[in-house]
């Protein structure tokens, strides 16, 4: 690959990501945050050529980064509560049904129950329902909201497909 190949050291475990040259370091969060499933504005990136706004692009520089920060499976998802601004809190729930859901999906072991993938399942509409609850008061705070919408009703669908596979759940008499 012709571009960036980035040493990420998270917790003890240290990852390679591989960019095009041109990339930002928003693009370098969206890579990191596929693989530790820190949301991008929960990141704190340590190391050269990582400060700046997420335009900024990336240079020969950036070999190294530390970066710091909770999962999303860590993280509340009831906003008001906690006063989260309205683009963070969607962020945190797409990255926890990510995280909670997509990871699970993806990760190519086999889902053992009905019941857990009924889980799952639920997972997306919970979230769907949080999403819906959350106040806007921008075209882009509901344009980003739409998005997430149809980021988690993707990953739904998916679910729906495991449950699915399990049949049809047995009639109580």
């Amino acid at each position: 690959m012709s571009g960036y190949c980035i040493a990420v050291k998270y917790n003890k475990d240290t990852f390679h990501v591989e960019l095009p040259f041109g990339s930002t370091l928003g693009d370098l969060r969206e890579a990191i945050a596929r693989v530790t499933y820190i949301p991008p504005h929960g990141q704190k990136l340590c190391g050269s050529g990582v400060s700046g706004p997420d335009s900024t692009n990336l240079t020969h520089a950036t070999k190294k980064v530390m970066v710091i920060g909770t999962p999303a499976n860590a993280l509340p998802m009831r906003g008001q509560a906690l006063d989260i601004p309205p683009l963070e809190l969607i962020e945190r729930i797409v990255w926890t049904v990510r995280y909670n859901v997509e990871r699970v999906l993806d990760a190519g072991t086999p889902v053992e129950s009905r019941e857990k993938a009924l889980g799952l399942q639920e997972h997306c509409t919970v979230a769907l329902l949080h999403l819906d609850g959350i106040e806007t008061n921008s075209d882009a705070e509901r344009s980003h909201r739409r998005a997430a919408v149809k980021q988690i009703q993707a990953i739904a669908e998916r679910a729906d497909q495991l449950v699915a596979t399990f049949g049809v759940e047995p009639q109580q008499a």
